[in-house]
């Protein structure tokens, strides 16, 4: 039981961090010097990236599933 929660805890903490990388990615501004159209096609780029994996691992490894029935965020 004790390894499931754990091994639950650090899949949860994945998906958060790739989501949170993704959002810090969108939330950046180019320098002024930098060319505006590449730096933003990169950081749409990389928020598709870790957005779609943190998607995709979420649906593999269920995490919907158990934070409802482990009452994790209630």
């Amino acid at each position: 039981m004790k390894r499931n929660l754990i091994k639950f805890y650090v899949q949860l903490s994945i998906v958060g961090i790739l989501a949170t990388l993704g959002l810090v990615a969108l939330c950046g501004e180019p320098t002024e010097d930098a060319n505006f159209l590449a730096v933003f096609s990169g950081q749409i780029a990389v928020v598709i990236f870790t957005w779609a994996l943190a998607y995709l691992l979420s649906k593999r490894w269920q995490i919907i599933r158990k934070i409802e029935a482990t009452g994790l965020f209630q």
